[in-house]
């Protein structure tokens, strides 16, 4: 990650030598709608130019932002697609530069569990760069991904409707359109039985699933198999990488234990 032509273990650095400006303020400006059009527009050109942010002297562009914003998760990127909450992240996301600098400036980068972490992290971008060079989804050809989706169906609509995800707002709006449809279906053969509260939000959560699961695409259910086959295509390929990586070693891997997770390294 970059700010300004300047790259972040420069940018910490400058903070932890004292080679900065004293107190440097931290500025942000408003995203407005053209700004954000620019970011997802991707025009390489305007983002460079577009400043949304400065810490001290060295700005911080649109574009050194919307990266940023490409490292979140799906869920939380989608959170962040309005103006306003963009603006929201880039505060924020400063305000973590600010502090990543002053925790190194305490030397606590020489930390044992922030080198661990550092490393996982290492090594599962090399993991991902790795595989993504040799292996990509389109490389999936479509009766396999269609003979997946026929066998594993139901185990890719339940990673794609989870019921952590039906919120209790969402509980409480269902049940006030369908508590008496709720309450019979839990004693079809004595209607009059009183049923705990509890008892019919679960029964509500789970009906809301498999409202939601019926409302799922071909096209979404395609997607996720490809994806399943991706993984179990790469994990492979990555489990035969790490023995001939350690026979280059010359080091000798234990024998693989059930359960074993080459993700792991």
């Amino acid at each position: 990650m970059r700010f300004g032509g300047i790259s972040v273990p420069l940018l910490v650095l400058l903070f932890a030598t004292g080679c900065k400006p004293h107190k440097p303020e931290l500025k942000t400006y408003r995203i407005g709608e053209q700004g954000l059009a620019e970011m997802e527009a991707a025009n390489t050109d305007k983002l460079e130019a577009l400043e949304v942010a400065q810490i001290g002297d060295t700005p911080i562009t649109a574009h050194e932002t919307d990266q940023a914003l490409q490292m979140l998760p799906p869920h939380q990127r989608y959170y962040y697609s309005s103006p306003e909450r963009v603006s929201v992240f880039l505060v924020n996301y400063a305000m973590m530069l600010l502090l990543a600098a002053q925790g190194e400036k305490e030397g606590l980068d020489a930390d044992p569990y922030v080198r661990f972490i550092f490393e996982q992290n290492l090594v599962e971008r090399y993991r991902q760069d790795w595989l993504s060079q040799r292996i990509k989804p389109a490389d999936i050809p479509d009766d396999e991904v269609a003979r997946y989706l026929t066998k594993h169906r139901e185990e890719l609509l339940r990673q794609l409707v989870r019921p952590d995800e039906v919120g209790v707002d969402e509980i409480d709006k269902y049940l006030e359109a369908h508590r008496e449809e709720v309450a019979s279906s839990l004693t079809p053969d004595d209607p009059k039985v009183t049923v705990g509260e509890e008892e019919l939000r679960k029964k509500a959560r789970s009906n809301i699933v498999e409202e939601r699961k019926r409302s799922v695409g071909k096209e979404q259910l395609l997607t996720a198999a490809r994806t399943s086959v991706l993984a179990e295509k790469r994990d492979a390929l990555w489990k035969k990488h790490l023995e001939s990586f350690s026979e280059e070693l010359g080091v000798a891997l234990p024998d693989v234990p059930v359960g074993f997770d080459s993700n792991s390294f």
